[in-house]
């Protein structure tokens, strides 16, 4: 293995760093002499684990750092934290926002849950990944139907006005709509208000679902016309009501889709 100076430096040495990343990210692109020797591999993926063992001033800024830096073509970063650690950070919601492009959330596991984790540890029961078939292409590789791209450029303007929180959108329900393949209009719906909601939408859209009868239209008149005009546009496009049943279970998946 072959460890860079600046790996040993001061943090000063900003510049050695994303020099380092440029030369591979050159090497893989073909601008280098790397690529021509056949030696170059088809991504670098950066994984940083336990980022909320730091301060949170300290792992917000080291993150942000390190997602500058590998800002290219040929880097792909995983990272693992609770984001609740950087709730003290002023400012650090839209910081993440600005970094993570499409978070996976867990939720806490129930005690089934951890008596299959610990067997499977044990030897006891087989490995999920041993019975799944390989896959040829990736779920963000299956493009999008002609009437799914009409409704997320509807709940463009709920999700936005950013342009990085209408890209979040789309890279989101590409990933999100594989769990909710019977409430598309509703999961587009529900990740478009938690990525560009306000506070107080989310809260009485959260308000209107916990009061109303699951199988009748969904309405929640007193989040407002945003609101209405979103569920609207997703009503419009499934050629109907969004069920109040459909938007609580859209719901439950957004939330696994969203910071």
């Amino acid at each position: 293995m072959v460890e860079p100076a600046f790996m040993h430096a001061t943090p000063g040495h900003t510049g050695e760093a994303r020099a380092y990343f440029a030369a591979l990210d050159a090497a893989l692109s073909g601008d280098g002499d790397g690529k021509s020797a056949g030696a170059a591999p088809a991504r670098y993926v950066i994984a940083i684990d336990s980022l909320d063992r730091l301060p949170p001033q300290k792992g917000l800024a080291l993150l942000q750092n390190v997602a500058s830096a590998l800002a290219r073509p040929a880097f792909a970063l995983v990272t693992a934290f609770d984001p609740r650690h950087f709730d003290s950070v002023e400012g650090a919601g839209v910081a993440l926002a600005r970094v993570i492009q499409t978070p996976l959330a867990l939720g806490a596991m129930e005690a089934p849950g951890w008596s299959a984790f610990v067997e499977q540890l044990a030897g006891r029961a087989p490995s999920r990944r041993e019975q799944r078939a390989p896959q040829a292409t990736s779920r963000l590789d299956l493009p999008l139907a002609e009437p799914e791209t009409r409704l997320l450029t509807a709940l463009a303007s709920l999700a936005g006005p950013a342009p990085r929180n209408v890209n979040r959108l789309v890279n989101a329900y590409r990933l999100a709509r594989h769990d909710a393949p019977d409430d598309l209009a509703a999961l587009a719906f529900q990740l478009a208000l938690a990525i560009g909601g306000t506070r107080t939408e989310r809260d009485l859209v959260a308000k209107a679902l916990a009061s109303s009868d699951p199988a009748a239209g969904f309405v929640a008149q007193e989040a407002g016309p945003r609101i209405a005009a979103a569920l609207q546009a997703a009503a419009t496009a499934q050629g109907g009501s969004v069920t109040t049943a459909s938007a609580i279970r859209a719901a439950a998946v957004a939330r696994m889709w969203t910071l």
